[in-house]
């Protein structure tokens, strides 16, 4: 459902093809992330960026005000229980320092996730699991943002911040110093769309493509 509205659907078969109607070309933001064939979730691989680097996309983030969903699979090799590390940001590299204009999943102290919406962060409760595969969503849908776990809600909060910044980065945060210690699988951006509002099963398959 939706499909028209996908900006960005990377599969994570040892390719970084786009299968979003934009067919958007990533680019290294910073290292040197590669792909697993014996951890994944669907397909032939997964994309590995366990601590070795990040990549970037140029289009599909300024949300506005409006509806969003990122959803994706994810398996956290390890969680550090200090430092924010970032499973994505998305924003314009100008912005990363002060976090503005931007949203970023990352994990911290616990290690539990966290969340930065346009330069304010929201911290949670909700434990990190490693080693095991995991479906997480982000949601806007009506001026409220709720981020969910294998269909559970743990997040659910008024926000109606102005996301204009286009583009993003999959794999890590602002710096490499907080590059995640995760793989992904089937990650997808839908701009002008909640998904997700309430308690939901999670896909049985990949993501489908045009």
């Amino acid at each position: 459902p939706y499909r028209s509205y996908v900006t960005l659907h990377l599969r994570g078969d040892s390719s970084w093809t786009d299968l979003s109607p934009l067919n958007q070309t990533l680019s290294v933001a910073n290292g040197s992330p590669t792909f697993s064939t014996s951890i994944k979730k669907w397909g032939t691989a997964a994309m590995d960026f366990r601590r070795t680097g990040a990549m970037s996309f140029p289009a599909g983030m300024d949300f506005g005000t409006g509806d969003f969903t990122v959803d994706w699979w994810e398996y956290w090799n390890t969680a550090n229980g200090t430092t924010e590390w970032g499973l994505f940001q998305l924003s314009t590299p100008g912005s990363y320092i002060d976090n503005q204009q931007n949203v970023a999943v990352l994990v911290t102290a616990g290690p539990v996730y966290g969340f930065y919406k346009g330069g304010s962060f929201a911290a949670t409760t909700q434990s990190v699991t490693t080693g095991s595969w995991k479906h997480a969503a982000l949601s806007r849908n009506s001026g409220r943002l709720r981020a969910f776990l294998d269909g559970v809600k743990f997040y659910d909060d008024a926000n109606t911040t102005n996301f204009n910044q286009p583009a993003g980065v999959i794999g890590g945060y602002y710096s490499p110093t907080y590059n995640a210690d995760a793989l992904l699988d089937e990650f997808r951006v839908t701009k002008g769309i909640g998904r997700y509002t309430a308690n939901f099963t999670p896909p049985s398959g990949p993501f489908p493509a045009a």
